[in-house]
């Protein structure tokens, strides 16, 4: 069997321009992950680690980045372990002074994301032949010198297009004549930042492993690489756990939630020292909600928090019992509720929002709780 530690999307050096000041701590979780998967193919005793896309976030990763990556495949190569880089669509050289153009990863096979070319490699006296393919025109398209009778194990690598995002048919790429015809054991697959693999007649034949630190909010959960074990005639997999952080995403519904303080609770209660969790707020509760004061006070609970509150006063209980007050809120409730019966729902949202918003301001300058 040939050990295989597939990892791909890890693009190291992101920038993560919306999470402020959480940004850089983010960017040394990659490099945890990173340094974990390294750790993880010494302890295997894996031949190969393989980046099937997406090493870097950028094709210029900053000097003190590459020093990290460096040392980190240098202990692969003392270890007896290849490091193959397929570059990936954010990586990719576009330049001469592009990362992978600069030469300065000693004993790494780097592949060319731009050609399909196959490449045979001597695994303790067992050929294994990598073969990258390539998108064009919409389709994946694999070296044509390809033959299923040269001896060994055959194993593809290829990097899918962004725009296949978290739901793809894995088998509009890997079910051609070319992948019947090489008699490939395994195709290690990159750009699909969720973890997916094809079967075909129960036996696995390709997968993707998934961003091993999430990088945006629908990626969540456990993150993962993948350990490989490939032979001429089957294939098994393993996934193994390598992200520092978990986001996650709860949808919380407030209607039976009386006032501000049964919210914030109701919010605490997900709370994480390491949790990045994106909450989202429905429902009808019988309170003004302010969602800025929510966010502040709730923050130091999470390791970082994003609410978004899509609550709705309009057309609930309250809201009814405003309308029916001779002053001002009524007057605005009254008004705002004629006109959100012609507006789309996110315009509703929009107009929601603002209600409250003068309400609460209201409220703050003395105009009492309604």
């Amino acid at each position: 069997m040939i050990r295989i530690l597939h990892t791909a999307d890890i693009h190291l050096g992101a920038v993560f321009a919306e999470l402020a000041e959480c940004a850089a701590a983010r960017r040394n979780d990659q490099l945890y992950a990173f340094e974990r998967m390294v750790e993880l193919a010494i302890d295997r005793k894996v031949h190969l680690l393989v980046v099937a896309g997406d090493l870097f976030a950028s094709p210029w990763p900053t000097t003190d980045l590459v020093s990290h990556v460096r040392a980190g495949f240098q202990r692969l190569c003392d270890n007896g372990i290849l490091p193959v880089v397929l570059p990936g669509q954010n990586d990719m050289p576009r330049s001469p002074d592009g990362v992978y153009a600069r030469g300065v990863f000693d004993g790494v096979l780097v592949l060319d994301p731009q050609q399909a070319e196959s490449v045979t490699l001597d695994i303790d006296g067992q050929p294994l032949h990598l073969h990258s393919g390539r998108i064009e025109d919409d389709r994946a398209v694999w070296p044509a010198a390809v033959s299923a009778a040269a001896d060994g194990v055959h194993v593809g690598l290829l990097y899918l297009p962004a725009k296949t995002g978290l739901d793809i048919d894995i088998a509009r790429w890997c079910d051609s004549a070319w992948w019947q015809e090489s008699g490939a054991s395994y195709l290690a697959l990159g750009g699909v930042h969720n973890f997916c693999e094809w079967r075909k007649d129960e036996r696995l034949l390709a997968c993707c492993p998934g961003t091993p630190e999430g990088l945006t909010f629908g990626e969540n959960g456990e993150r993962c690489c993948v350990l490989a074990s490939v032979d001429a005639a089957s294939v098994s997999v393993e996934r193994f756990a390598v992200n520092k952080r978990t986001l996650s995403e709860v949808c919380l519904d407030l209607s039976d939630c009386r006032c501000h303080d049964e919210v914030l609770q109701r919010i605490l209660s997900f709370g994480s020292p390491d949790g990045m969790v994106h909450l989202t707020l429905t429902g009808q509760p019988a309170a003004v909600l302010d969602g800025a004061l929510l966010q502040q006070q709730a923050a130091e609970a999470f390791y970082y928090l994003e609410i978004d509150d899509r609550s709705m006063l309009l057309g609930s209980p309250l809201a009814e019992t405003l309308a029916r007050k001779d002053d001002l809120s009524g007057l605005l409730v009254r008004n705002a509720q004629a006109l959100a019966v012609r507006r789309s729902d996110e315009n509703q949202l929009l107009l929601d929002a603002a209600v409250r918003e003068i309400l609460l301001r209201r409220q703050a300058l003395g105009g009492g709780a309604s």
